[in-house]
């Protein structure tokens, strides 16, 4: 039928976006199918075949023709769904319901106004193309809701996009598989897409987060920081068991480089970052970690740890020597390690960015001696905590 007189079929496969060798893909596998053989004399057809024949002669009759011309065949043929040949034509995007020379299309959907709380007039242009992706993507997922895999794929995929920009900040390639989603009308019935809660309670907090910074609409920054700040749901999840901090895709620490911005720490913490890098390169460690911390904060001369400790009645030196010991040595002999994210391991780096949210909201804007404390203890410090406990020190009087 598509290689027949009638050009009704080979048009409609055209309007469908069908691939434009659906005929030749179609005969070699049918090729494949079944081995080649000459033509029996008397025919035998398939019940599916059966049934688009006397649908085609019941059509012909109802028109008051005497012969099954090609449109019978084509309308009876989409109207039974194609048999087999219908599901392959399926697996290629084809609708076959819609080859019926009498299908109408069904009238496009209302546009979108809303996603979730967030309507159009409540988003910057750059902010909604996101929420537009996010819908998108829902769709091509045949999923009701927009999740947040959907919400991180459009904030991923948007043009100057303040998530990949911080991806590449913190050293990491995440891309999205496979190309953009189709652009075409969500299917809504009132111009409105549902979200799951997580989405929802992150939109939310992105209209508070932009009516906080006395912003008239959200923008993609917004949504990132409310993204974040809800925990990112099941793809935060995912991101965490991927070794990402994920609240370090909003933190100000971090230069577009990867580097640390020192100017975002007082010059207490800033000696303090370079006698951890020294000991760091010392010990031939290409991470930055805990350990480089507490002995850069001890042997920092009048730190804030050294003078807690020393009233603790603590031998600082002895400290500083005991922990140098049992801090492992690494395998690098080049010393290449640096104030950047690639090179600080990720509970460093969770330490940093706790550091940073307590300094939000106080006097001054540089992350001080106390905030690095407190975020160390609060975090752990994993060996190095534990090293201090070994040698007595009550963490409840330090920070």
């Amino acid at each position: 039928m598509i290689d027949g007189e009638n050009p009704h079929l080979r048009n409609r496969l055209c309007e469908l976006n069908a691939p434009e060798e659906l005929s030749d893909s179609l005969q070699e596998f049918f090729k494949g199918l079944r081995p080649q053989a000459e033509t029996p004399a008397g025919i035998e057809f398939s019940d599916n075949t059966k049934k688009i024949l006397l649908q085609a002669h019941a059509l012909a009759q109802a028109a008051q023709r005497k012969k099954i011309n090609e449109l019978d065949l084509v309308e009876a043929f989409a109207g039974h769904g194609g048999g087999y040949t219908g599901e392959i034509l399926c697996e290629l995007g084809v609708d076959v319901k819609a080859l019926a020379p009498r299908w109408v299309p069904p009238p496009p959907p209302p546009p979108v106004k809303c996603v979730g709380p967030l309507c159009f007039d409540d988003c910057t242009v750059e902010a909604w193309q996101i929420l537009m992706q996010a819908a998108g993507e829902a769709q091509m997922s045949k999923s009701t809701v927009v999740g947040t895999p959907h919400l991180f794929t459009g904030m991923l995929q948007a043009e100057q996009s303040p998530l990949a920009k911080a991806l590449t900040r913190l050293g990491l390639t995440l891309k999205h598989d496979g190309p953009p989603a189709r652009t075409r009308p969500f299917d809504t019935k009132d111009g409105k897409v549902s979200c799951s809660q997580s989405v929802s309670n992150a939109l939310l907090l992105a209209q508070a987060i932009s009516v906080a910074e006395k912003r008239e609409k959200v923008t993609p920054d917004d949504l990132l920081m409310a993204f974040v700040q809800q925990g990112g749901g099941t793809i935060g999840k995912w991101l965490r068991h991927q070794g990402v901090v994920i609240e370090a895709l909003i933190s100000k620490a971090f230069l577009d480089s990867g580097e640390l911005d020192m100017s975002r720490f007082d010059e207490g913490v800033q000696s303090v970052i370079e006698k951890a890098l020294d000991c760091a390169r010392r010990k031939g460690d290409e991470k930055l970690g805990p350990d480089h911390l507490l002995y850069a904060m001890l042997a920092t001369d009048n730190s804030l740890l050294q003078k807690q400790l020393r009233a603790q009645g603590k031998d600082i030196e002895q400290l500083a020597s005991a922990l140098y010991v049992v801090i492992p040595t690494g395998t690098s002999v080049s010393g290449h390690v640096e104030a950047k994210a690639a090179h600080l391991s990720r509970r460093l780096m969770r330490i940093f960015c706790a550091a940073e949210a307590d300094m939000k909201g106080k006097s001054g804007d540089r992350i001080g001696e106390a905030q690095l404390l407190r975020a160390f203890l609060d975090d752990g410090g994993d060996r190095a905590g534990q090293f201090l406990i070994e040698h007595s020190v009550n963490l409840n009087r330090l920070g």
